[in-house]
């Protein structure tokens, strides 16, 4: 698949998944839904921000990096788009709970940039190794 198709692809369903998003909270009662209505609420939500936030880190990264190897951007903008999304999702649900204060806040984000970590150290690692 060509760089051009994916990030079409990509900017279609982050459309599609803001349209889906927007019709639940539209159309559903959060009151009447009940469990269905939430899980279609941050399921669509889910996909939007994880759609939006590739495309824009995808092109963040192509603007300052200049990498010549873009899957490579797409890749990290994609894993990065996931962590950030998964963060957003569930300090929404704590807070929905009640159950999120500054120190739960500060947990979620140290532990999204861990993962983080983990993955950026592998990768110069494996980049390490090729290039020896």
């Amino acid at each position: 698949m060509s760089l051009m198709r994916f990030m079409i692809l990509a900017t279609v369903g982050a459309v599609m998944s803001w349209i889906a998003w927007i019709a639940v909270v539209v159309r559903l009662n959060p009151l009447s839904g009940g469990m269905v209505a939430h899980g279609l609420f941050y399921a669509s939500l889910f996909l939007a921000l994880v759609g939006t936030f590739t495309i824009i880190g995808f092109f963040a990264r192509r603007w300052f990096e200049k990498e010549d190897v873009p899957f490579r951007q797409v890749t990290v903008a994609a894993r990065q788009s996931l962590l950030v999304s998964l963060a957003a999702i569930v300090g929404l649900a704590l807070q929905a709970q009640r159950w999120m204060n500054l120190w739960i806040a500060l947990l979620i984000i140290i532990l999204a940039i861990g993962i983080e970590s983990i993955f950026l150290t592998g990768q110069s690692r494996h980049r390490v190794s090729f290039e020896s």
